[in-house]
């Protein structure tokens, strides 16, 4: 005779297989994003002086506020 498993525990086995596949392949994705290198025509800021900051919003003036 054939010996049947409960469902409940054919779910829950197959749902932790599901979810340990699913966290392993993210866990290599990212150490392998993490250990790629820039891209060789990447931009090179200075630290010391990294340039203009005109993309970044002002902070309003005294008279401006009130």
């Amino acid at each position: 005779m054939k010996q049947k498993f409960p469902l409940p525990l054919v779910v829950g086995v197959l749902s932790a297989l599901g979810a340990g596949l699913a966290l392993l392949f993210v866990t290599r994705k990212k150490s392998k994003h993490i250990a790629e290198r820039p891209p060789r025509k990447a931009p090179q800021l200075h630290i010391e002086n990294p340039g203009t900051q005109d993309e970044f919003p002002k902070p309003p003036m005294e008279s401006e506020i009130g």
